[in-house]
Order: C-alpha cells, then structure tokens, then sequence
C-alpha cells in the first residue's frame, strides 16, 4: 500500500465564512464522537478545511447541538427535533478559529460555530423628505 502524506492548511486565528462539508461517526476512548469538517469559503483560503469533534450525544449542553444551532440560523431547537447530520451538509456559517502549537506543528482549533451573517443586502438610510428642510433649527 502507498498513501500520499496529508499536509494540512493552518489559517490565521479569526472569523470565516465555511459551510459543513462532512460529519464521520467515529469511535474513542470516551465513546463515540462526530468528527464535523467545514470547508471555507472567504475567498483567500477557500476550500481550506477544518475539522472540530463534538461527543454524539445531542442536547442543548453539548458542543454538537451548540454547533446545529448555528448552522440552522441560530434560533431555537424545537425540543422534538431529531438530529440528521445529513440534512447539515452544504449549510453556511462562521468559524471562530484559533491556532494552536504542538510539538508537530500549528493547527486550527474551532474555538465556535456561529450562525452564517446574513446575505441579504443592507437597507440603505432614507433621506429626509424636503419638506423638513425648511432652514429652521430643530
């Protein structure tokens, strides 16, 4: 068997564009885990991918509910609601992203998940009508 060496991308600590591209069912010491990679899309590093690990335990204390809350926008988990990791795929949002130092070098550590900023225009300031402007004082 030959594998190629996998060289990873070490970002700047900051905020970034991403949307989830893959959530992996994997198994630890502590049990089994979601391993969630997000590719980013800020033009400069996009498709640079970044990849945090949450328990697969899913409530509103744990670190894979916090982060499905962002990718759905931000509001409220309804309390019925069954997590699909698939329905997550392709979903925006921002990464809060640290560097870390290890002894193997520098890599990116997802310090949040946050919902993606709106992509809707912003409103732009109406003027005042003229007949406010009459050159008295306020």
């Amino acid at each position: 068997m030959r594998l190629e060496q996998t060289i990873y991308e070490c970002v700047e600590a900051g905020l970034y564009p991403a949307k989830l591209a893959t959530v992996e069912e994997r198994e630890g010491n502590w049990g089994n885990y979601a391993l969630l990679t997000f590719e980013l899309m800020d033009g400069n590093h996009d498709g640079v991918k970044v990849s945090g690990a949450a328990s697969a335990k899913f409530g509103p204390k744990t670190k894979l509910y916090q982060w499905t809350k962002a990718l759905l926008g931000g509001a409220a988990i309804a309390r019925d609601y069954t997590l699909d990791t698939d329905a997550l795929i392709g979903k925006p949002c921002l990464l809060d992203l640290d560097v870390e130092t290890t002894s193997d070098g520098e890599f990116n550590r997802i310090v949040s998940v946050r919902p993606a900023r709106s992509q809707a225009p912003r409103p732009q300031p109406q003027p005042w009508p003229d007949e406010l402007d009459n050159g008295e004082p306020f």
